[in-house]
């Protein structure tokens, strides 16, 4: 009897496990009506401000005094930061002497120029009354035109030094960093006592964002996706900063 009881009970155990019926389904209804199929395309990428501006610098040297920092609002005009102007100082004090120098040259060329331009003309009129030889006048013309070509040079020294003087001038209020904008600063690149070298490229020191009213979202869509998209369509968008809340 226990034998039958056991295998009586294992042959419902089989049957429930094996051949039981399936539970009923649940079901939802909703009544059929038309409407628009909606197909979204999605795409991340940060948000930046549309118009930017880098601010560099025009001359090497060491970075001594920054006054902003990130978000700092800045008008036109406004000092960012100050490179070390000794070496420049130094430059522009040569191009000053070299200017002088070239100036006092100028002057006794042109006196030197005056005299043999006289000295010419004066054995020019001598030959023609055939008071001297034409050997005489020919020496004097030789100091003319010599006298001549020396004012020439001297002129163009002293343009050349003026020249010299005016860029060391201008590298000179370019160890000022000003900021050429009205805007917020977004990025700073530099810190103080760091060396900055401005050769074929000038070195990036700050981004100024010119209205933070204005925002792009730069994203990326696949190559699948952006025969979709057409100008003009609407988007909404999520902020990290904002959980919960879409923009449109």
């Amino acid at each position: 009897m226990l034998i039958i009881v056991v295998l009586l009970a294992a042959a419902w155990g089989v049957k429930a496990y094996f051949f039981s019926a399936p539970p009923t389904p649940q079901y939802r209804t909703a009544r059929v009506k038309k409407g628009d199929i909606v197909d979204i395309v999605e795409a991340s990428g940060p948000i930046n401000p549309v118009n930017t501006t880098e601010v560099g610098a025009l001359v090497s040297g060491e970075i001594l005094k920054i006054y902003v920092d990130y978000n700092t609002e800045v008008k036109k005009g406004d000092l960012m930061a100050v490179i070390d102007q000794t070496q420049i100082l130094a430059s522009l004090e040569e191009a000053k002497a070299r200017l002088s120098s070239a100036k006092e040259s100028l002057s006794s060329a042109e006196v030197s120029y005056k005299l043999a331009k006289k000295n010419y003309e004066r054995y020019q009129a001598l030959y023609e009354k055939e008071y001297v030889s034409k050997v005489n006048l020919e020496e004097y013309e030789l100091a003319y035109v010599n006298a001549k070509s020396s004012l020439n040079s001297a002129q163009a020294n002293v343009v050349q030094a003026q020249s010299n003087l005016d860029t060391a001038e201008k590298d000179l209020s370019n160890t000022k960093i000003v900021s050429p904008i009205d805007g917020v600063v977004l990025t700073k690149k530099v810190s103080e006592g760091q060396t900055i070298t401005a050769g074929f490229s000038t070195p990036e020191l700050f981004v100024v964002a010119q209205d933070l009213t204005k925002m792009q979202i730069e994203a990326k869509v696949s190559e699948a996706d952006i025969v979709k998209i057409q100008p003009g369509q609407e988007a909404d968008f999520t902020l990290d900063g904002y959980m919960g809340e879409t923009f449109h």
